[in-house]
Parts: structure tokens; C-alpha cells; sequence
């Protein structure tokens, strides 16, 4: 054998000891043969291994699938962000269709409803149409029809005294709007209330302060939302119905005077 056979058996000998020696140390065959040829600096190698390893812990602690998972791997996604959106996906598929008249006519059981005229009374719901509802008063029995928009708020009737004591008066001078007067008829001219702000109210664990369309403000913590009304949760484990389309403010309330009433 030739000197220059020698020398090329003892350097392809060297490749697969290296490619031995990595593969030993974890390093997949592929890049082994890579790092151990020089197409590939080790360094580069272990940054790749280490991404790998990144991606399949995330894809087993958060079920992602592997093209996402490597990309917040390598930087071109972020993990709380994506996280947040799944969230708030699942979130939003979970509650769209909820609806209090609907579930006050399936249960049979009776609620207690403001009106935007600032009068609450306690009611079965008898028929849920597309703008109207059917209801029974409980003082008297009497059936009549409300239509949706001149509701603002509904609650458990246990709850109404606890519910009208956290009610406050705005303090901006608003004023009662006139018995009758309903909100914006098109949805276009209502307040703006998205549903990513609702979510991200929940998931802050936000104390909000709901400003209603009777010139009351309620404060509480945002439990769940859907397409036309959110619960919002009081203290002692009292929860209300919010009706989106009666809202004339929804903001969080500053760390300093956090609480809800």
C-alpha cells in the first residue's frame, strides 16, 4: 500500500472513531457524520441538538406539533404568546354560544334581570326569541314580552341584594338615562368591547369596573365571556350576567384600589 493509501486509511479510521465518540455523546448519526467529515462545526451541531431537545419538550409539556414547536425553538415564535392564543381559542369555543336566556328557559328556574330603566326584578323566562323574551313576573304571575336590549345585567335571585349593593352611581355625572331609552339599535354604534381584551382581563386575574347603560358602575373579576354577555364575579362567590350591548365602559381598576366590591 501506497504511502498516500496509508494516510487515507488512517483519516477515514479517525472520521469513524469521531463519528463513534459523538454518536456516544448523543449526537444523532446524521450530524455525527457531518461534524466528524468537517461539513458541520460541532458547536453548530449542539446548538441544532439542543433545539431539538427544546422542540420535544415543548411538544410534550404543551401538545404543540413539531414545525411550531421548533419554531419558538429557533426564535420565530413565542411560547407565551402562542400559549395565550390557544387559550384564548379554546376559551372562546368553549363559551360563544352561552347565553343566560337561553339556559333561564331550559332550567325553568327564575332570574333576576336589570333593566335599563335601573329596575331589577326577579322573573321565569318563559320563551327566548332572536330580540324578545317572554317572561313571567313572580310579584303577580303576569306574562310579558321584554325585548333583550332593554336588559342590562342578570343574577341568581338569592344574589340581587348582594348585586344591588355593589352597584354604584358613576361619579362622572352621569345620569339615569329615561325609563324606555334603550342602547344603540345597530351594533356598529355600540361600545367596543373585543374579545381578546376579555380574555386577557381573564387571564391577568383583573379586577374590571363594568360602567352600564343605567349610569351604574360595577366592579368584579371577568370569569368567562360569549358572544353577547361575560360573567363577571363579585365577592362572596356571587356571579352576574354582564349583557355586552349594555355597556357604556369596561376598563381594569388600578392596583391601588383594587378590590372587588
Amino acid at each position: 500500500m501506497s504511502d498516500e493509501g496509508a494516510k487515507s486509511g488512517r483519516k477515514a479510521a479517525g472520521v469513524k472513531r469521531r463519528i463513534r465518540e459523538l454518536m456516544d455523546r448523543g449526537m444523532s448519526s446524521e450530524l455525527a457524520h457531518r461534524v466528524a467529515s468537517g461539513a458541520l462545526p460541532e458547536s453548530e451541531a449542539l446548538e441544532q441538538m439542543a433545539r431539538a431537545s427544546e422542540a420535544r419538550f415543548l411538544m410534550g409539556r404543551h401538545g404543540l406539533d413539531k414545525a411550531l414547536a421548533m419554531q419558538i425553538a429557533h426564535g420565530h415564535a413565542d411560547l407565551e404568546r402562542t400559549l395565550a392564543t390557544r387559550r384564548f381559542q379554546a376559551h372562546r369555543e368553549a363559551h360563544r354560544h352561552h347565553s343566560v336566556f337561553a339556559e333561564a328557559v331550559a332550567s325553568g328556574a327564575p332570574w333576576w334581570f336589570l333593566r335599563i330603566d335601573g329596575r331589577g326584578e326577579e322573573v321565569v323566562v318563559q320563551a327566548d326569541r332572536t330580540y324578545e323574551i317572554d317572561v313571567e313576573r313572580a310579584k303577580d304571575g303576569s306574562v310579558h314580552t321584554w325585548p333583550k336590549l332593554e336588559i342590562v345585567l342578570a343574577a341568581a335571585p338569592a344574589d340581587a341584594r348582594r348585586v344591588q349593593r355593589a352597584l354604584k352611581r358613576v361619579d362622572d355625572g352621569g345620569s339615569r338615562p329615561p325609563e324606555g331609552q334603550r342602547p344603540e339599535a345597530q351594533p356598529q354604534a355600540r361600545y367596543r368591547l373585543g374579545d381578546r381584551r376579555l380574555h386577557r382581563y381573564i387571564d391577568e386575574e383583573a379586577t374590571v369596573e363594568a360602567t352600564l347603560q343605567t349610569g351604574q358602575r360595577i366592579r368584579g373579576t371577568v370569569r368567562w365571556f360569549a358572544r353577547y354577555e361575560f360573567a363577571l364575579g363579585l365577592r362572596h362567590d356571587v356571579e352576574i350576567r354582564v349583557l355586552r350591548h349594555a355597556l357604556t365602559r369596561l376598563g381594569s381598576v388600578p392596583e391601588r384600589s383594587n378590590g372587588t366590591p
